[in-house]
């Protein structure tokens, strides 16, 4: 097959849906293709593949090993994203443009409503949309491109559910590459539905702060490691945007990944896309470690510490 810049990898349960067609029409051109997930496991004409009983992680993990490796760039997206332009030039031809001209190890779009902008007041906002793109040290994972390379060394999941189970990919390509991952403002993301992927009863799933924990046990030493806040990127995103992207190529090294992350551990090395029997007997093991960690037993502290004060400012007021 010939090599094509990108392709769109999304994934949802419903059928038949017009969003999911217009994504389709928009993004199959002579230089991008459309591929879905459907993890309901319906029958979806729609769909690449259909798979029912997979958490969020799994979907991406398993979507991007079905895909040909045909592409210069994977850009994963969830069904009820919208892509939207402030002119009428072709969404595909301006996100090929953008990759083509700032070749990027990782990037998303500016999604003004998302977490990781709140930082930016009207006016800091006003001045990012002035600029083509900007760095970003961590972002919503509804949109999230990936450079061939990088897209190899980090899928599938290491850790699978949902929330956060991708902050460390982002970590990574910060980390090494601080100004490599991108967010672009011609083209806009926003999230039509707000949905969450239901996974959390599933025997696979890791919930979130504890995916951040299992994977910061191998950062090498001096590294900080994902960052168990949100406030944390967020702080780095507002100091990120200020500098300015590198467009100079970069291919992701698994030599560079070992230098701020151990890849010879178990866990990386026997990564899954579809969660199977050892894996739920290695993850099962590490749950009795993440139960008696200090990291957990601090944000349990934490939290019944806030309902406390919660409970005595509301017994004041009465």
């Amino acid at each position: 097959m010939k090599m094509k810049t990108f392709c769109v990898l999304e994934q949802g349960n419903r059928v038949g849906e017009e969003l999911t067609r217009k994504k389709r029409e928009m993004f199959s051109t002579e230089f991008s293709d459309f591929y879905r997930l459907n993890w309901g496991g319906k029958v979806d004409p729609d769909a690449f593949v259909s798979c029912e009983g997979l958490t969020w992680s799994e979907g991406r993990s398993l979507l991007y090993k079905e895909v040909p490796r045909g592409y210069d760039y994977y850009l994963f997206c969830d069904d009820d994203i919208v892509f939207e332009m402030n002119d009428d030039a072709p969404v595909a031809e301006r996100i090929r443009d953008l990759l083509v001209t700032y070749r990027p190890v990782a990037a998303t779009f500016l999604d003004p409503h998302s977490w990781a902008f709140s930082w930016a007041e009207p006016p800091d906002l006003a001045e990012i949309q002035r600029r083509r793109a900007f760095p970003i040290g961590g972002f919503d994972l509804q949109v999230h491109i990936f450079q061939r390379e990088f897209a190899e060394a980090m899928f599938p999941v290491i850790y699978h559910g949902s929330g956060r189970t991708m902050w460390y990919a982002q970590w990574v390509c910060s980390e090494l590459y601080p100004l490599k991952q991108h967010c672009y403002t011609e083209v806009t993301a926003s999230n039509s539905r707000h949905e969450l992927h239901s996974d959390f009863a599933r025997p696979q799933f890791s919930e979130d702060q504890k995916v951040v924990w299992l994977f910061n046990r191998h950062v090498r030493p001096g590294q900080v490691g994902v960052a168990v806040k949100p406030e944390i990127i967020i702080r780095r995103n507002a100091e990120l945007c200020r500098q300015d992207v590198s467009v100079e190529p970069v291919a992701f090294s698994k030599k560079d990944l070992d230098r701020i992350y151990d890849p010879k551990n178990a866990e990386y090395q026997n990564r899954v896309a579809v969660v199977d029997a050892k894996y739920l007997e290695r993850i099962r093991s590490l749950d009795i470690y993440w139960k008696i960690s200090i990291t957990r037993l601090r944000l349990l502290a934490g939290h019944y510490l806030r309902c406390l004060r919660g409970f005595l400012s509301r017994l004041i007021r009465s």
